[in-house]
């Protein structure tokens, strides 16, 4: 049996004997209850009385109902209150103290009520009542402070103590002072022998309670963990960054298991509350490397983290928290619908798993960014019937969101908290919550915690008024956000603790990292709500930076005391800012470790030389001559033949996430369908010209109004951003047209959106071309519009042209069988920008398009092409050539991850599935 998995004969042998034993912490205790369990194994015992252990305010609420029934049977009072109290937990002295500091905000500081954060205040006037019972420090000396937050905390403790003693309640921190009292002014007797362990100090009312009870007859002690010598085995390590610390831990840990498996081990952090992702990552790296991609999988960690997550930071929990936020009337975001649709933990999500992914996706292209449930069932409906049934089904998930609306529209009015706590466990079960798939031991803890939350909230109807299911649910979230839970493990080899909950365990080796100033000792934190002075006469070491290095170097010590081998570390930076060491990290004795502690990843490409690797380039070929995408087929070819085959052949497309307003393509499309219509109107330059600026504002403001409903509804920005947007646009179409009217040639425009059919190769691409506009020397001008960057004429050549939209117009063009048709003068970009309206192209004639524009059409024969391209016949050819090439290739499904250059990635939406960025990194 190693060291750290005895129990000393002076806390066994008492307990044997009857004895109670108080702890620090609940781990503490638990430590303890399976140490006498193996110690009573040890001697060969089979039954034994269960040993009386608890952590100290279990002890405390125990005491207090002891010293409750005694006054019961003989009718006195005590501390104030009338025999038969009641004890207030958390949830309800939260409440009684919102209530109070709310009130009392309101009465006396209307002026700055809104600046109040009250959940915030609730919470530090909460901690500062509690330091003041712990460290008696007197409310009404904080009430003679000059500082107005000093006097408002001592007017609200005061109220508190009054809504205390009027309904006959007591809450937590009361409880020890009651106890005294009760125990000096009776005298009661039948305390058992009592033990204290793992406590590194007392406070103020922990003292006077000891002294009382001495004084009572009742045997005190007072362990404390043995000097196990371990100072000769202290070393200190530096390390550049704190994961390479933290990796270099999970090697040490890896190696004195591989030496001795039996060993008990712990990381300990100086500030675990910061570090612990990094640990767990670290560890996961080196010791489970399976759980990086199985986090949900059956089998434990290895190790334990003793700090809990927040309840609502876990998945499972999350899910309902969503579901129970369609029972409030607030409106839905695509992000709420996404996760309430994808989550894995309500009804039917495993049976419909392909239909709602499907469903989602078809949601973020279709359905407004807002919504409110009501109207997300409607529009679901009506989008259904309008493309005729085309969209995704997903009859479960349908059924289950039509209840939670029924439930909802029945529920509108203040109800008590226990009518919530049930219609909320109840609605989450008619949602098939938890899931269909079985829950892993972590989560099957943290779902019953949460029900056990959930049904906390019936104990607020002792001291809260009706509310609405939104209240009711916001207090039930801030409850969750600030209780972190940690679910019960097997036993482990590995302990991931902070400084105080490592009191009184002990290990056969302990790491303790992060020793830089900022961290160890921890900063000072006292009360804000009480004088500085009060809290360091009354002794609170954290009020004190000589006490709180005092109390600090004492844990320190005692960790040395709780193992035989002890390895202190610190690490030197923190991104570009050098980090301190702390006071009690010895530098002298320290060297920086600059040896690179490899990693899973390194491991994965240390092992790449064994791996057979297949370099495939090709997809399948197309059999049929026509394919959707218009030119993006081409301008994908071009730009990259995998984004071409994923996107065209394989349907692949990002789940972009919608956000509120438009987006570019929104915009963009909204632009043209504008411009079209205003032009469907107008017809020529010569209506143009005849048209004044009003008129013509008027024009546009009209067609905007019929565009854009659809396009602000998915927007979801409301009347104000509706508005916004029209004035922006009117304000951008206006200066478009005023440019377009200073073209130097008449012109009429003949099509507008007309579709165009182009074969290259076997392959037949459809798409529209935006404008065709007759000019006055009987040529055309193709146009597209451009509401971003236009680029410029080198995109359009080469073998695969960055651009070749307009060239693919161009071909369309030339090969249209029509004997009365025009012959093409000009090719150009729309440029509809802000301030930088122009037509960037080319053309045969000199097409000044916009004189006053950054941006012009030049002459053909001007350009920088080549000379055997300076006239549109060798152009035509050109570009037949080359694109009918790539046209050959998509068709054959040639798929080579192969960008046209180092922008060509940047705004691709496939990283993820062509990985290219693994190859890169391989190489």
């Amino acid at each position: 049996m190693t060291r750290s998995q005895t129990l000393a004969d002076d806390v066994a042998q008492p307990l044997c004997d009857g004895a109670t034993l108080v702890t620090a912490n609940k781990r503490l205790a638990r430590e303890v209850r399976q140490q006498f369990n193996q110690h009573q194994l040890a001697q060969g015992n089979q039954a034994w009385d269960t040993a009386d252990i608890l952590p100290f305010d279990a002890w405390i609420f125990r005491l207090w109902q002891f010293v409750r029934d005694a006054a019961k049977d003989d009718g006195a009072p005590y501390a104030g209150h009338e025999v038969g109290h009641v004890a207030l937990n958390a949830l309800q002295s939260k409440a009684v103290w919102t209530q109070i500091i709310a009130a009392d905000i309101k009465a006396n500081q209307r002026d700055a009520e809104t600046l109040w954060n009250i959940a915030a205040t609730v919470k530090t006037a909460m901690q500062a009542w509690r330091i003041s019972r712990q460290w008696d420090i007197a409310i009404d000396d904080c009430g003679k402070s000059f500082l107005a937050d000093h006097r408002s905390f001592a007017r609200w403790a005061n109220l508190f103590i009054h809504q205390c003693r009027k309904n006959n309640w007591i809450d937590a921190a009361q409880l020890v002072d009651v106890i005294i009292e009760r125990i000096d002014a009776r005298r009661l007797a039948d305390f058992a022998p009592l033990m204290l362990l793992g406590f590194d100090g007392f406070n103020a009312q922990q003292k006077r309670l000891m002294e009382i009870l001495r004084q009572n007859n009742t045997r005190l002690s007072i362990h404390q963990v043995a000097d196990s010598g371990a100072r000769s085995h202290c070393r200190f390590r530096q390390y550049e960054r704190e994961s390479e610390q933290w990796l270099a831990a999970a090697h040490w840990i890896k190696d004195k298991l591989d030496h001795n498996p039996n060993q008990r081990l712990a990381l300990v952090a100086s500030n675990l509350a910061k570090s612990r992702s990094a640990i767990d990552y670290a560890l996961s790296q080196i010791l489970s490397p399976r759980h990086l991609v199985d986090s949900g999988g059956s089998r434990a960690k290895p190790f334990h983290i003793s700090l809990g997550v927040k309840l609502n930071d876990s998945p499972v929990v999350d899910a309902a928290l969503l579901l129970l936020s369609l029972t409030s009337t607030a409106d839905l975001t695509h992000s709420t619908l996404s996760r309430i649709m994808l989550t894995p933990f309500i009804g039917g999500a495993d049976s419909e798993c392909y239909a709602r992914n499907k469903l989602e996706f078809w949601c973020r292209l279709y359905l407004p960014y807002k919504l409110n449930l009501a109207d997300f069932l409607e529009t679901l409906k009506l989008e259904m019937l309008k493309r005729h049934s085309s969209a995704p089904v997903a009859p479960i998930f349908l059924d289950k969101i039509t209840a939670i609306k029924t439930l909802l529209e029945a529920n509108k009015k203040p109800q008590s908290f226990s009518y919530w706590s049930e219609l909320f466990l109840t609605g989450l079960e008619n949602f098939g919550w938890p899931g269909e798939r079985a829950l892993n031991s972590a989560q099957y803890q943290t779902a019953e915690a949460f029900k056990r939350e959930v049904a906390a909230l019936r104990s607020l109807d002792l001291v809260a008024a009706p509310v609405t299911a939104s209240t009711a649910l916001a207090v039930l979230t801030q409850r969750l956000n600030e209780q972190p839970f940690e679910p019960e493990s097997p036993q482990v080899k590995v302990e991931v603790l902070g400084v105080m909950e490592t009191a009184s365990l002990e290990f056969d080796a302990i790491w303790f990292g992060g020793l830089t100033e900022r961290d160890w000792p921890p900063a000072v934190r006292e009360s804000p709500f009480m004088p500085h002075a009060l809290q360091q006469q009354a002794g609170y070491f954290r009020a004190s930076v000589s006490l709180n290095a005092e109390h600090a170097a004492a844990q320190q010590t005692r960790l040395i005391n709780q193992c035989d081998d002890m390895v202190f570390s610190r690490y030197c930076f923190e991104q570009d800012v050098e980090l301190l060491p702390s006071a009690f990290f010895d530098t002298s004795a320290a060297t920086l470790d600059e040896t690179k502690q490899p990693t899973l990843v390194d491991h994965f490409q240390t092992d790449r030389s064994q791996m057979e690797t297949f370099t495939d380039t090709r997809g399948i070929g197309k059999t049929e001559a026509a394919t959707r995408g218009g030119t993006a087929v081409i301008q994908d070819q071009a730009a990259c033949p995998f984004r071409a085959y994923a996107r065209h052949r394989l349907g692949a497309r990002a789940a972009e996430a919608r956000e509120p307003g438009l987006n570019a393509m929104d915009r963009g499309s909204l632009i043209h369908r504008i411009l079209e219509g205003v032009w469907r109107e107008l017809r020529s330059s010569e209506k143009l010209a005849d048209t004044s600026d009003v008129a013509l504002k008027k024009i546009i403001d009209r067609h905007i109004a019929q565009c854009s409903r659809r396009f602000f509804h998915l927007g979801g920005g409301g009347k104000a951003f509706f508005a916004a947007q029209s004035q922006w646009l009117g304000t951008l179409l206006l200066e478009w047209l005023t440019a377009e009217k200073s073209r130097e040639q008449a012109f009429h425009v003949v099509e507008l959106e007309q579709p165009q059919q182009l074969t290259l190769g076997k392959l037949t691409l459809n798409f529209k071309v935006d404008r065709v506009d007759a000019l006055a020397d009987d040529t055309v001008a193709l146009i597209d519009y451009k509401t971003g960057q236009a680029g410029s004429l080198k995109d359009w050549v080469g073998e695969r042209p960055a651009a070749p939209q307009l060239p693919l117009y161009a071909l369309a063009q030339h090969r249209e069988h029509n004997p009365d048709k025009r012959p093409l003068s000009t090719l150009t970009f729309a440029q509809i920008r802000a301030g930088r309206c122009a037509y960037v192209g080319i053309s045969g004639e000199q097409f000044q398009a916009v004189r006053h524009a950054a941006g012009k059409v030049a002459k053909l024969s001007d350009t920088k092409l080549s000379p055997e391209l300076k006239s549109w016949r060798a152009l035509i050819e050109y570009w037949d050539a080359h694109l009918t090439q790539l046209a050959d290739q998509y068709y054959a499904g040639q798929a080579e991850v192969n960008p046209l250059d180092n922008t060509t990635c940047t705004y691709c939406d496939l990283p993820g599935l062509c990985r290219i960025s693994e190859a890169d990194n391989s190489r």
